[in-house]
């Protein structure tokens, strides 16, 4: 049964001390619906919520003309395709960087001759699925790549290109990708890669 709530309902006291916590689920954890006649909202049940951990690997290697990233055109679950890097969930007893390593190896047929497990970076999303709303954290490493054969896993890839250092931005589908890229720029600048 629904429960009718004002949006502009007046605050309580307890509210304000648990304005965070309640904007929260009011945002992320209810499934919100507008009665059109009244134009009040109403929240059904608490939906489910699912963290899902994810690893992987920014191939890196280095060109005449400069440094290459391997991105990926993957599969999504919910649907459709998007470009990013090469990722995957762990499986049991994997340490964060066993996993990543190992879906840089199944995705595209790689294996970094170098990794950097000290500056992890991290991608936080979240997309609704089936009608529960996934919470992700990818943890990517970057590695160092001296091969330049590709071997994509086709259930799971659509395709694979080594981009120029300077076009990855604009082919990364998510902003949250292209954060991402943006910290793993600084990084190979501080190492002084370029």
């Amino acid at each position: 049964m629904f429960s009718p709530l004002s949006p502009r309902r007046k605050q309580t006291s307890r509210d304000r001390e648990h304005s965070v916590d309640l904007e929260r689920s009011e945002q992320l954890y209810f499934v919100i619906h507008e009665q059109e006649a009244s134009g009040q909202i109403c929240y059904t049940a608490p939906m489910e919520t699912k963290i899902v951990p994810s690893f992987g690997i920014i191939p890196v290697r280095k060109t005449e003309t400069g440094l290459e990233l391997l991105l990926i055109h993957m599969y999504g679950s919910a649907g459709g395709t998007h470009w990013t890097f090469p990722k995957g969930h762990p499986e049991i007893g994997e340490t964060p960087l066993q996993s990543a390593l190992r879906e840089c190896k199944e995705e595209v047929g790689i294996v970094p001759v170098q990794v950097w497990s000290d500056a992890p970076l991290i991608e936080t999303y979240s997309f609704m699925y089936k009608e529960v709303l996934i919470e992700k954290t990818v943890t990517f490493y970057i590695g160092i790549v001296e091969v330049v054969d590709v071997v994509i896993q086709p259930s799971e890839i659509k395709e694979a290109l080594w981009v120029p250092l300077e076009q990855v931005r604009e082919r990364l589908t998510h902003t949250s990708a292209c954060d991402v890229f943006d910290r793993a720029q600084q990084v190979l600048r501080t190492r002084g890669l370029f």
